[in-house]
C-alpha cells in the first residue's frame, strides 16, 4: 500500500485522533495541548480527501496580509545584523522560502528561526557525523517544515516524526506535499525493518522507537509546553535509542507556565553531569517580533499603526549537547 498516492497515513490519523472524541495518550498530554487539540479545524473535499487544515499553539505557518509579510521580512532583517553564519541562514532561508511556497505555506519568522537552528547544528554534524547515513529523530514538529528542511540538505538521511496523534497530522500532511516520491510510513500500523524516508509516531507509541537507533535529535519549542513525566519519557527514551556519538539540540522557554498550572522549567529537565553540551546559550534568535502597534492622533479620531518590538513572554535557552547514553 502506498501511503503517497491514497492518503493512507492522513486518513489513519484523521479516524484515530479526529473521530473519536477521546484523547488518545492522555498522561503524555499537558494542559496547553487539551486546550490546543480542540481547535483543529479539517476541511474536506466531497470524495472526503482532506484539502486544508488548521491549528493553534504551534507556530504562525502563513501570513495572512502583505502588513504580516513585511513585518515578519523586517525583524528577519534586523536578526541577521547581529548573527553570526549569516550566509548560510541567508541560503538555507532562500530554500525555504521555495520549500514553503511548493507545500502552500509562508516562510515566517517561525520558519526563520528553524533555519537558524539547523545552520548552528549542521556545523556540529559535519564535523562529527560524517561516516554514515543519519537517522533523525524530530520531537513536535509543527508543520514539518524543519523535517523538509532535513530531507533537503541530508539527502538520503531517514526522519522519523514523533509528536501528539492531532498535530503528527500536520507533519504527515505537509512532508507528504514536499516529498510525495518518498517513502512515508505511519508507525504502529506497521513496523519497518529498518527507517526510510519519513516515518510519523503518535507519541503514545513511542516505545515502538526502541526498535532503531538514532543520530540525531531535534526538539523545538515544544518540551516546554509538555508536562514533566512527558519530558522524563523523552529524555529516557533518548538516552536508550540514541548512539553514542549523538547530537541533541534541545530550544525551549527557559521558564513556562502553562494553562493548567505546570510550571516547565529548562534547568529541570533531566539532564545529568555526563551530557556534554557543545552550545549552551540564550536562543539569539528568539528574543522578540515586530507587531502592529495602534496610535491615536491626539485630539483627532485619526488612528494609524506603526511596528513595535515585542518580547516574547520568556527567554529561550539552546543547547547542542552529546547525551550521554550510559545510564
Amino acid at each position: 500500500m502506498n501511503p503517497n498516492k491514497n492518503n493512507y497515513i492522513l486518513n489513519e490519523l484523521i479516524k484515530k485522533y479526529f473521530a473519536d472524541p477521546n484523547i488518545k495518550g492522555e498522561d503524555l498530554v499537558s494542559s496547553h495541548w487539551r486546550l490546543y487539540s480542540d481547535r483543529v479545524q479539517l476541511d474536506f473535499k466531497d470524495n472526503g480527501d482532506l484539502i486544508s487544515l488548521k491549528g493553534e499553539g504551534f507556530g504562525n505557518p502563513t501570513w495572512n496580509s502583505i502588513r504580516a509579510c513585511l513585518l515578519d521580512l523586517f525583524c528577519i532583517m534586523t536578526h541577521l545584523l547581529h548573527l553570526k553564519r549569516r550566509i548560510s541562514i541567508i541560503k538555507l532561508y532562500i530554500n525555504a522560502c521555495f520549500l514553503c511556497k511548493r507545500i502552500g505555506l509562508s516562510p515566517t519568522l517561525d520558519t526563520f528561526r528553524q533555519v537558524c537552528s539547523l545552520v548552528i547544528l549542521s556545523e556540529y554534524i559535519s564535523k562529527r557525523l560524517t561516516s554514515r547515513p543519519l537517522n533523525f529523530l524530530i520531537i513536535g514538529d509543527g508543520y514539518g517544515i524543519l523535517s523538509c528542511l532535513i530531507a533537503q540538505k541530508f539527502p538520503g538521511c531517514t526522519l522519523t516524526l514523533v509528536d501528539i496523534g492531532n498535530t503528527l497530522l500536520f507533519q504527515a500532511y505537509y512532508c507528504q506535499r514536499a516529498y510525495p516520491d518518498l517513502r512515508h510510513t505511519l508507525l504502529g500500523t506497521q513496523l519497518p525493518i529498518s527507517l526510510e524516508g519519513f516515518s510519523y509516531c503518535a507519541s503514545e507509541d513511542m516505545n515502538i522507537l526502541r526498535s532503531f537507533e538514532f543520530d540525531i535529535v531535534i526538539n523545538i519549542a515544544s518540551m516546554q509546553e509538555m508536562n514533566q513525566q512527558t519530558i522524563a519519557k523523552y529524555f529516557k527514551l533518548l538516552r536508550d535509542v540514541m548512539r553514542n556519538d549523538n547530537l541533541f539540540y534541545c530550544s525551549n522557554r527557559i521558564s513556562k507556565l502553562l494553562v493548567g498550572g505546570e510550571h516547565i522549567k529548562y534547568d529541570e529537565y533531566p539532564w545529568i553531569t555526563d551530557d556534554v553540551h557543545l552550545t549552551d546559550e540564550i536562543c539569539p534568535w528568539h528574543r522578540y517580533f515586530f507587531s502592529p502597534t495602534p496610535v491615536n492622533v491626539i485630539r483627532t479620531n485619526f488612528r494609524f499603526q506603526i511596528p513595535t518590538i515585542k518580547r516574547y513572554d520568556g527567554l529561550s535557552r539552546h543547547r547542542v549537547t552529546v547525551l550521554s547514553t550510559n545510564i
